[in-house]
């Protein structure tokens, strides 16, 4: 008799990302603060740098953005040459569709640059006409972290596979404090075994 065992604890793996992603979210900004305090910078002595950062932060956000993009398009492209199935159940009622994984990622990319421009564009507001310049400093730092965090990136840039938390279609926080408050669900084993007689 021959047994083969084998052992995945992917779901665990998969809520402890998560997990931590929107730890990172969450707490980033507040962290910045704490360090401005503790350092006694005043933001409006540095009015040019902080706009400075904001500009950096945002073209690098675009850029990275934009790399997706050629790469959701070339993967569109070759969808439609091999006539790809439309494996991707998205929205609810009768507003349910099936659509393709290039046509997915293509609309979470484009959520993602109008969060992008929509960020800047508030903290822009409120940095010209109110003159307060920690939205400013906080979204450079934001505005990264948001693309950096985000499941198109780690898809395509670096070329983790369409599995567990990254699955399709993306997995949306209604709340992200309660993913925090939630207690870590135990971690889960399988274990198949196969039995060959000879």
């Amino acid at each position: 008799d021959e047994d083969v065992r084998w052992t995945r604890s992917d779901r665990h793996t998969d809520v402890g990302s998560r997990r931590n992603t929107m730890q990172l979210r969450l707490f980033a900004a507040p962290a910045i603060m704490m360090g401005l305090r503790a350092l006694k910078i005043d933001l409006k002595e540095h009015v040019v740098a902080t706009w400075i950062a904001l500009v950096v932060g945002v073209a690098a956000s675009l850029a990275t953005c934009l790399t997706i993009h050629l790469r959701v398009t070339r993967l569109r492209r070759e969808e439609a040459a091999n006539n790809a199935a439309k494996s991707v159940k998205v929205g609810k009622g009768d507003a349910e569709e099936q659509i393709t994984p290039g046509e997915h990622d293509a609309r979470s990319l484009r959520k993602l640059v109008m969060g992008v421009f929509s960020g800047c564009a508030f903290a822009v507001a409120l940095g010209h006409f109110f003159k307060v310049q920690q939205p400013i400093l906080l979204q450079a730092f934001m505005q990264p972290i948001s693309v950096l965090t985000h499941p198109l990136f780690k898809l395509y840039v670096q070329g983790k596979p369409s599995e567990g938390d990254l699955s399709r279609p993306f997995k949306e926080d209604a709340n992200p404090f309660e993913s925090l408050t939630k207690p870590a669900e135990p971690e889960t084993t399988t274990t198949t075994t196969t039995t060959t007689t000879t």
